[in-house]
């Protein structure tokens, strides 16, 4: 007779025999790989109709309304609405990129989608927000995903070319089914109980690559919500209620947050009330902050406003005839980070942009038919953030690329270095994890912008202040978007044209 349990006994230590000890944990890494890789072709087979494919759009939901309805919210959006067959819409944020005309309808580019269920009725009290798309958020290419997973490479390598021929991926659920949740509880686990045991070349590159593919849709999740606070504040009534975009806004907030999935609706909009109430704290300290230290040291300083009006970004300008004046002066680069100009021969001999702003008797900003106007020779040193914790944070220094770029990167080799080598976390080694937090304390008490928390939003931000900021001259709004990718540490990302 045969013996089923020899049978079994063999096929369950088939893998301890072929791979050795580590041979289930082989198998559980590639069935886990396969997993995502079925659940994100499943994920991409949800497809929403496009504008060329007239034969799924269902009807109008009343005679008055046609297929697609294009509203005009002012001369920096558009937004157009597609019904899709089923009961739903597709409404899509068109924006004027660049820096054209914006009285004309040429440049636009597409930046938002968010599809809303109607149930196939008129009653606008039933209707659901379900996906939102931003449009920028691309499926990476294959070098790009390649290079994603190279470890302590920090820096942006190519762009995708081509678009594919797939519909985006959504990057947020508006009604969230606690997927994502347990996507967060596994791979937590997943890293802690098999990747921690590997040795640094096979988890080194699987987290850096997990970093990365974070941080990319980080970057545009940020992006998504400054794009729908300028759009609410410039008016959007005939497409959005105001509920629905602190709804939308609310969820973005929390895609970060392992939890966020578990907010229950009815508290969606106390919690973006005091994330925007918080927000505005955060850019009116910093922007106090930066003019006091900038006044203190002889410089101008400029608030860059998105076309709501919110200053997300502020420049710090050095006056020429300054340089002379001051050559000799001691310069305080706290809360600047920035060397001091006045005894920088670059700055004697720029020739990069600058500006000619007139003044009067008071040193402000005024007509240059003004009375008593005299006129001044401007040369920008830095743009800062002004949304971010604790200090404005450093974007751009227009002497030296890479003094941005080494901030920027020193967390993240500090947190490559202690994941993969030292094992720095509170439990694997308490003496590290305290010494980098008694660091990260002092730095911020002194305002020394190094390994501090990332970016990510600031640069986020700053590129649509770049593309919708229409005081911004467009040499100098091509000049700090070169400036800003060259600072880019993600292999996934792609630049301001594409």
């Amino acid at each position: 007779m045969f013996d089923f349990r020899k049978l079994r006994y063999k096929s369950v230590n088939l893998p301890l025999r072929i791979f050795g000890a580590g041979g289930y944990r082989c198998i559980l890494i590639a069935a886990f790989l396969i997993s995502i890789s079925v659940i994100g072709i499943k994920a991409q087979n949800f497809t929403p109709v496009s504008t060329s494919d007239t034969s799924s759009v269902s009807p109008p939901r009343s005679e008055a309304d046609s297929v697609v309805r294009s509203v005009i919210v002012n001369r920096t959006f558009r937004v157009e609405t597609l019904n899709v067959s089923g009961g739903a819409e597709l409404i899509t944020i068109f924006a004027k990129a660049g820096f054209d005309d914006r009285s004309s309808t040429d440049g636009e580019v597409p930046l938002i989608s968010i599809l809303r269920d109607t149930l196939g009725d008129d009653l606008a009290e039933n209707d659901r927000l379900r996906y939102l798309w931003v449009l920028t958020y691309a499926n990476p290419s294959l070098t790009q995903k390649i290079t994603a997973a190279i470890p302590f490479l920090y820096q942006r390598t190519t762009n995708k070319t081509k678009a594919g021929n797939g519909p985006p991926r959504p990057i947020a659920d508006i009604q969230p089914l606690n997927r994502s949740l347990w996507n967060e509880i596994f791979m937590a686990a997943l890293k802690k109980f098999i990747l921690d045991d590997f040795a640094i070349a096979v988890k080194a590159p699987i987290s850096q690559y997990r970093r990365n593919t974070k941080d990319y849709k980080r970057a545009s999740v940020a992006q998504a919500l400054a794009l729908l606070a300028v759009f609410q504040a410039t008016g959007n009534e005939q497409v959005l209620s105001d509920s629905e975009m602190k709804d939308i806004q609310a969820r973005l907030m929390l895609s970060d947050n392992y939890l966020g999935s578990l907010m229950l609706p009815e508290n969606l909009e106390r919690l973006h009330e005091a994330r925007t109430e918080k927000s505005e704290i955060t850019r009116s300290q910093n922007w106090d902050l930066l003019r006091q230290f900038a006044d203190a040291q002889d410089l101008y300083f400029q608030p860059l406003k998105m076309p709501d009006g919110t200053a997300t970004h502020a420049l710090v300008w050095v006056a020429e005839e300054d340089l002379v004046v001051n050559r000799n002066r001691k310069f305080n680069e706290r809360f600047l980070n920035i060397k001091s100009p006045w005894n920088d021969p670059r700055l004697a001999r720029w020739e990069g942009y600058s500006e000619i702003r007139w003044f009067d008797e008071e040193n402000r900003i005024v007509e240059p038919d003004s009375p008593n106007a005299h006129s001044r020779k401007l040369i920008p040193l830095a743009l800062y953030g002004l949304d971010f914790p604790k200090i404005p944070i450093l974007l751009v220094d227009f002497r030296n690329t890479s003094n941005p770029h080494r901030r920027e990167m020193s967390r993240r080799i500090l947190d490559d270095l202690t994941r993969n080598l030292v094992g720095g976390s509170v439990f694997t080694n308490p003496a590290v994890y305290l010494g980098r937090h008694i660091f990260d304390f002092v730095v911020r008490r002194k305002g020394i912008d190094i390994n501090q928390a990332s970016r990510l939003n600031s640069y986020a931000q700053l590129k649509l202040l770049v593309l919708l900021n229409e005081s911004l001259d467009p040499e100098f709004g091509k000049e700090i978007a070169k400036r800003v990718e060259a600072v880019s540490l993600n292999p996934l990302q792609n630049d301001l044209q594409v």
